[in-house]
């Protein structure tokens, strides 16, 4: 009847007891004229997931997606040509500038010198340099020298290889950092635009190129300090989307508009990814950074 169609209500069936997959779907019963007896009783709610109902009833799907960052928009995507390019200017320029010029006597021959006393001791705790113990700088670049030493014997280009490999890291870094902050004003057929000229930029500055022809940690403690930057955003997006999440569950919005617009195809999202672990990744490179240059890397 039509005043009883009138006191029909739409009801949600209950989730299975066993966790929702992405794949799985809510079925929303709203009733007809037929649905519902002449006392305004509910239909029945025995109908299973992903059966048919009669005619008069309308079925709406409310499809559960998965998190915010699951999958990441094609705008922050890697471009294989654009990382090309940046490691083809790694290779002309470190690489092929890996053999000159010799160690020099202030910074190279001190830092290789206590990496080469580490591995022919075996104390990788204590630096010493011609014996004598040297506490004057952290001990991360003599671990890398050392590590390097190891593998492809005592020669000056074996002791340079870390930085030239940690340039490349950085220019990688740059190149993740610009395409975060930068896809949304690059133009929309190249969103990768400003952060290939940002990595081009810093590969093919003179200071970078100067400072990585002997053995000091600049070019390390600016990686470590682009990584700190880079996963710090992350984690800030990841909390701010899940306190909107969260405030969006407290509201019940979700349930109030899938009841309100009726509609076919509803979809419910799944609470954004932790930010723990951007966190500890955070805290790993500010560790390095202390590893490589002392209580800068705090700062």
């Amino acid at each position: 009847s039509t005043a009883c169609s009138g006191r029909a209500r739409s009801f949600w069936k209950r989730p299975p007891a066993r966790p929702l997959s992405r794949t799985d779907h809510w079925t929303c019963i709203q009733p007809g004229p037929s649905t519902a007896d002449c006392h305004g009783k509910p239909p029945r709610r025995h109908a299973k997931l992903g059966e048919s109902h009669s005619p008069d009833v309308t079925q709406a799907t409310l499809h559960i997606e998965p998190p915010l960052s699951a999958t990441l928009p094609a705008a922050h995507r890697w471009n294989p040509r654009s990382v090309g390019l940046i490691v083809l200017a790694w290779l002309v320029l470190h690489i092929g500038g890996l053999f000159t010029p010799g160690l020099l006597d202030d910074v190279d021959s001190v830092y290789l010198e206590i990496a080469r006393e580490m591995l022919r001791r075996h104390n990788y705790v204590t630096p010493y340099i011609d014996g004598i113990r040297f506490f004057d700088k952290p001990p991360l670049m003599y671990w890398l020298a050392a590590g390097s030493f190891h593998i492809f014997g005592v020669h000056d280009w074996a002791g340079r290889l870390p930085l030239a490999l940690l340039t490349l890291a950085l220019l990688l870094a740059t190149y993740a950092l610009g395409l975060r902050l930068f896809a949304g004003v690059s133009p929309a057929a190249h969103p990768d635009r400003a952060a290939l000229y940002s990595a081009l930029a810093l590969a093919t500055c003179i200071g970078p190129y100067l400072y990585t022809r002997f053995y000091i940690p600049d070019i390390v403690v600016a990686l470590w300090m682009t990584l700190a930057v880079h996963t710090f955003l992350i984690a800030l997006d990841r909390i701010a989307a899940r306190v909107s999440c969260l405030n969006q569950e407290k509201r019940g919005v979700i349930l109030s508009e899938a009841r309100s617009a009726q509609s076919k195809d509803l979809r419910l999202v799944t609470p954004p990814e932790s930010a723990l672990l951007p966190c500890l990744a955070f805290a790993a490179v500010t560790a390095l950074n202390l590893l490589t240059k002392g209580f800068i890397g705090l700062v």
